[in-house]
This record gives structure tokens, sequence and C-alpha cells, in this order.
């Protein structure tokens, strides 16, 4: 109950930046980013709907093997799983400075202006409109840290720190999806992007079910049997939820991201 309060909490926090985030890729992308944690729930509705634990010492003839095989089975499948989500999450890094080499620059202008303090910078979400060369007038919102607004020109950037619009900027942004777009003169680099959560979640899935395995082995050497390896299935999506929980409340009490 913990662990889905946990994720309900975390994505109700996050939905403004999950959807963000999203509209920036395009729907085949979708999955592969979100594997790792699709396995996890997996694995976690296994163990509520087959939540026995048989001893190793004691049990049904057999009960070993089966034990074994489906301990197996869990870090087979989570294993390729994170494998191919972080493979996923690192070529969504990759793209996203290739990209926007690759992107169209189109003269633009910044329609409004959100101004957000976060407790480590200042977040400006911009709405920028532009014309593609189809002479299709797109808007789009552009989020930009203070730190990489310097590379604006000096009028843009003190228009924008006081919400002062029109202002007129360059836009970068991807033929097939003008939703992926940037500011041009700020660059592509943003401390929030999804695959930096993505990196996140993973690197802590990875850590604990690691510590999770050698706990659970130097267990079984002295013969013992833990109650805790009932954790070992649901474990993925306990550390999703345990994530998710903290960025949602960032979202809910700091402002880091969005309030």
């Amino acid at each position: 109950m913990a662990t889905i309060a946990g994720l309900i909490f975390g994505i109700w926090g996050d939905w403004p930046y999950l959807v963000e985030e999203h509209r920036r890729l395009r729907v085949w992308q979708w999955l592969p980013m979100w594997l790792g944690d699709l396995s996890a729930l997996f694995w976690f509705i296994s163990a509520i709907v087959s939540p026995s634990n048989p001893s190793r010492y004691g049990g049904e003839a057999g009960t070993n093997s089966e034990r074994y095989q489906r301990r197996r089975a869990f870090l087979v499948s989570m294993t390729l799983a994170i494998a191919m989500d972080f493979a996923h999450t690192a070529h969504l890094h990759w793209q996203e400075y290739a990209d926007f080499k690759s992107a169209e620059v189109a003269k633009g202008e910044v329609t409004s202006v959100q101004i957000y303090e976060g407790h480590d910078t200042t977040r400006y979400y911009v709405r920028v409109r532009f014309r593609d060369k189809a002479n299709r007038i797109n808007g789009e919102e552009v989020r930009v840290q203070r730190h990489n607004a310097e590379g604006l020109p000096a009028n843009a950037r003190a228009a924008l720190a006081n919400g002062q619009v029109p202002i007129p900027v360059r836009v970068s942004f991807d033929p097939g999806l003008p939703s992926r777009c940037w500011l041009t003169d700020a660059g592509y680099q943003d401390g929030d992007r999804v695959y930096l959560m993505s990196y996140l979640v993973l690197c802590c899935q990875i850590m604990s079910m690691c510590l999770f395995a050698v706990l659970l082995r130097e267990s079984h050497r002295r013969g013992e049997d833990p109650w805790w390896e009932v954790f070992q299935r649901p474990l993925p999506l306990m550390v999703t939820s345990a994530c998710m929980f903290v960025f949602g409340l960032i979202e809910w009490i700091g402002g880091n991201l969005r309030p």
C-alpha cells in the first residue's frame, strides 16, 4: 500500500513535468523509457498474487528448484529490462544533443513568461511562437534555467528576467515534431530533462538490487532463510516509488521543477 501510495503521490506531483517531457518525445519512445519500471510493476504484482516464499530447509520436494527458477527468472528479466531502459535513456540523452545540432532555426518571439524561483535556480517557462518552413504558426512551451539564459542577447535576457513580452528570439525545432524545440541561444542542455530522472531511478534500482543480492547470498551461506527475502520481487518498484515520492515532494513543497 505504501509503494502504490508513493507512486500515486509522485505521479500527481510530477504530472505537469511528465506531460511536458513526453510531448517532446515520439510515442514509440515512451515504452522503452519506462521498460524497467514496467518490469518492476510486473514482479510487484506477481509477489502480491503469489507471495509464498517456501523455505529451503524442510519444504516440499522440489521447493529449492522452483525457488531457484523463480529467482533466476526475476533477475534475468529485471537485468534485461534495466539494461534496455538504460540504453534507451542514454540514446535519448545523445539524441537531445544531436537533434539540437541538426534542428531548423526560425525567428520567433516569446509571448508569455512564467518565472519560478526554485531552491537551486530560477526557471523560466516561456511560450514561444514561430513559423516552420510550411509557414505554419507553432506555439510551444520551453523551459529555460537561469544559467542557460546567459547565452541570450542582453536585451532578451533582461526582458526575460522581468517577464516583459514580446521578446524576439531564435527557435531551434525538429520539423517532424515542433513540440521538440529549444531557444537557440540558450542551448539544448536542461538540468530537468526526463532522461536525467530515468538515470537516477535506474541507478537506485541497480544499487538496491545488487546490495539485496549480496546480503541474501551471505545469509544463505550461513544457512539462514531471512524473513526479508520476500521483498526481492517487490524491491525494484519500491525503489521507483520512493524516487517518485521524493520527486513529487520536491514539486509540492520545493518548487525546484514546477510548483
